[in-house]
């Protein structure tokens, strides 16, 4: 499938103090970002990476975040350098998407058939997944800031 463009939909410091992004993906789902400075005990950790490492502050991390993180790397595409994200050049930034199993995904989940016709007890949510909006993100980046800061 073609990886299209993805745009970033908010910018903001988190209540925590870290910049934050939300991006919307060519599939229709959002993903989030932080972003720790050097420095910080998370920087360079590949937090995708660290479960059952002993890292107690990743893993809290990794839980604040929508179905653990899927991101950690030096910069993130697409944003602007300005406000919330400016002097982020060396920041480590830290991310997840909302396109697990039981997310609904509206470019790829609308094309499946619905079996509600033949099992009708059967839920929207169980059917296609649960939609995980812009709120919901920003909700996960703030808890994630929140864990990042708590031991900095």
């Amino acid at each position: 499938m073609n990886q299209g463009n993805w745009h970033t939909v908010k910018e903001w410091t988190t209540e925590a103090g870290l910049p934050a992004v939300a991006k919307l993906t060519p599939w229709g789902t959002f993903n989030g970002y932080i972003a720790v400075p050097e420095g910080h005990p998370l920087h360079g950790v590949d937090t995708t990476d660290t479960w059952g490492w002993g890292n107690e502050l990743a893993d809290r991390v990794n839980c604040a975040a929508h179905g653990s993180t899927t991101y950690a790397d030096l910069g993130l595409n697409n944003i602007s350098g300005t406000g919330a994200t400016a002097n982020t050049a060396t920041a480590w930034w830290l991310g997840f998407d909302c396109a697990h199993h039981g997310d609904f995904s509206p470019v790829t989940d609308l094309h499946l058939s619905d079996p509600r016709d033949e099992y009708p007890d059967i839920t929207v949510e169980e059917v296609f997944g649960t939609w995980r909006s812009l709120d919901y993100v920003i909700d996960c980046c703030e808890a994630m800031a929140r864990e990042a800061q708590e031991e900095k």
